[in-house]
């Protein structure tokens, strides 16, 4: 509602400096919002160099029956990917440009809300393997992605309804992801650049949600049905149900059954490079997730329980193989099934000036995946978290000092691949357990925080992802 401008500058080590604007101009019937900022750096260590700016307006009207917002954007990036995406290559580089623009309306009523929105992304990717020899590897991607929605919400005696309805289409242009052009098709982006690949994906969904309150009791169900143009059009529906009951006492019970799906992105689909290969031949994943669950909150404590089971099926990833690439497939089935712990403390006496805990909390998450065939070395899949402890508490010193401590501890499953530079040969690996201790000091001076701050105390060595 009111203008301000704001501005900083930092600088840093590396030729590191960041400066940006941020200004709202506050009006009667409207207001804009505009933000730029830019970065840059010559990088902490080899090939790490960056630079980058982005620039964004958001024009929106006053609060009234009809509210209207106008979004555009613009992002430009540049940067040393060293061993990004293969360790094997430490001179990768990459640059990006990404523009947008939305706009979206919003009607309401005594009880009902309507909305209508459309967005369009203009995306711009250049990859160089080897910064320092453009014509070892190349890949130059455009991506154009439009969509609009219409939703509305009506609210009666019933209950609340919600429904939309959703087109979106997505295009590349390539020099390497997407079916080959026909010669007569092929798009010169630039006097050095012709794009002779490409992809057009269309989608439609339409969703609906009904939510009943009936005293302490919740029920709230739907389902959304998805056509696109991968599948010919081919309907898919995808239900679920939430339930909630509130017990005497701050209890809450819950119990949810959802089903979901992903389509393959492009790079899934179609990217081939030294270390990767795609497959044009994927089909969405679909997964049913079942959860059950309770939880108490009143005055300074939270407490949760809840467990999981989640069957997939077409489940995509990208796989070790013989030939020393990663391969994407749809891996037929992974099932995962584990429990979620979680209570937090917050201290009654928040003016207290003496020694005494002001939070404390602790949590245990544990997962276990069903493996597809235990030969099979998934990049992301079957990594997972089978144990992650987490214990945190903070103490007051003395009125505005304070200590805290964070511990941690960390199992994983799977193995990572260990690449050895010199040779250029690779090893399997699996993950370690490991405990991370953390701690702080500090002491709110007028309107600053002052803390010194030491983590990892016990100086373990680990690998967190491969």
């Amino acid at each position: 509602d009111s203008s301000f401008l704001k501005a900083g500058f930092r600088y840093g080590q590396h030729a590191f400096y960041k400066g940006h604007v941020l200004g709202n101009l506050g009006g009667r019937k409207l207001s804009t919002l505009i933000s730029l900022n830019t970065s840059t750096s010559n990088g902490y260590r080899e090939n790490t160099d960056f630079r980058s700016t982005h620039a964004y307006i958001h024009t929106a009207t006053k609060p009234g029956k009809l509210r209207m917002h106008i979004m555009t954007g613009m992002n430009l990036r540049a940067f040393g990917a060293n061993a990004f995406y293969s360790p094997r290559f430490i001179n990768q580089y990459e640059e990006t440009t990404t523009g947008l623009a939305a706009l979206k309306l919003v009607q309401t009523g005594l009880h009902t809300t309507w909305t209508l929105s459309s967005s369009f992304r203009i995306g711009r990717d250049h990859f160089l393997l080897d910064r320092y020899d453009p014509s070892f590897y190349t890949n130059d991607h455009i991506t154009l992605v439009g969509g609009i929605n219409m939703s509305a919400k009506i609210s009666t005696a019933a209950g609340i309804t919600q429904s939309g309805l959703n087109y979106r289409r997505e295009e590349i242009r390539s020099t390497s992801l997407g079916e080959p052009y026909a010669e007569e098709e092929q798009v010169d982006f630039n006097d050095s650049i012709t794009f002779t690949h490409g992809h057009i994906r269309q989608q439609f969904n339409w969703n609906i949600n009904h939510m009943y309150e009936w005293g302490s009791f919740t029920i709230s169900g739907g389902m959304l049905v998805h056509l696109n143009s991968d599948e010919d059009y081919h309907p898919r529906v995808f239900p679920g149900l939430d339930l909630k009951w509130k017990l005497p006492g701050w209890f809450s019970i819950y119990s949810s059954v959802n089903q979901s799906m992903r389509l393959p992105s492009f790079t899934d689909l179609y990217y081939q490079g030294p270390s990767n290969v795609g497959n044009p031949l994927l089909s969405a994943e679909r997964a049913t997730t079942f959860e059950l669950g309770m939880f108490r909150e009143n005055k300074g404590l939270y407490f949760e329980v809840n467990g999981f089971y989640r069957q997939g099926r077409d489940m995509i990833d990208w796989v070790w193989m013989d030939d020393e690439k990663w391969h994407t497939m749809n891996l037929t089935r992974i099932d995962a099934k584990g429990a979620d712990f979680q209570v937090r403390h917050i201290s009654s006496s928040p003016n207290a000036r003496n020694f005494g805990m002001e939070t404390a909390s602790l949590s245990y998450t544990f997962t276990h995946l069903s493996r597809v065939s235990h030969e099979i070395n998934s990049r992301y899949l079957l990594d997972n978290l089978r144990h992650k402890i987490v214990a945190a508490a903070e103490f007051r010193l003395y009125e505005r000092f304070f200590i805290s401590f964070k511990s941690s501890y960390q199992d994983r499953n799977g193995s990572y691949i260990s690449y050895d530079a010199e040779t250029g040969s690779s090893s399997e690996q699996p993950y370690s357990s490991f405990v991370l201790v953390d701690a702080r000091l500090s002491s709110q001076l007028w309107r600053f925080l002052v803390f010194i701050e030491a983590t990892n105390l016990i100086d373990e060595q680990y690998n967190d992802i491969g």
